[in-house]
């Protein structure tokens, strides 16, 4: 839609009234040096915070956030087993069972 700079003034004028003043002006008028050098270094900070470390083993690329950090969670919980193995923790975090529990339900046959 074009407006003529009578009904754009018109609509800017009404949005002041419904919304108030603030949002008729621009935001770089809020805008300083100091928020600004605030603004990267949060934003350098996330940026290092947010930063996932990969791992590769075998043929399996994992986060490095998704192994198990508490040790006396290491037990399958089927079989007993104590598991050290990288592909036996990933199968707990996310079957909630070892890799040997997992490759033998996966098995044909198996219930």
């Amino acid at each position: 839609m074009i407006y003529d700079k009578e009904t754009a003034s018109r609509i800017i004028e009404e949005i002041g009234k419904k919304f108030g003043e603030k949002c008729n002006t621009n935001p770089k008028d809020f805008w300083n040096e100091e928020k600004e050098k605030k603004f990267q270094e949060d934003k350098k900070s996330i940026e290092i915070n947010e930063k996932e470390e990969i791992t590769e083993t075998d043929k399996l690329i994992v986060k490095k956030k998704l192994f198990i950090t508490k040790k006396d969670n290491n037990n399958c919980p089927l079989c007993k087993r104590f598991n050290l193995g990288i592909r036996d923790e990933v199968c707990l975090i996310k079957f909630n069972m070892c890799e040997n529990c997992y490759d033998t339900k996966k098995e044909p046959g198996a219930k």
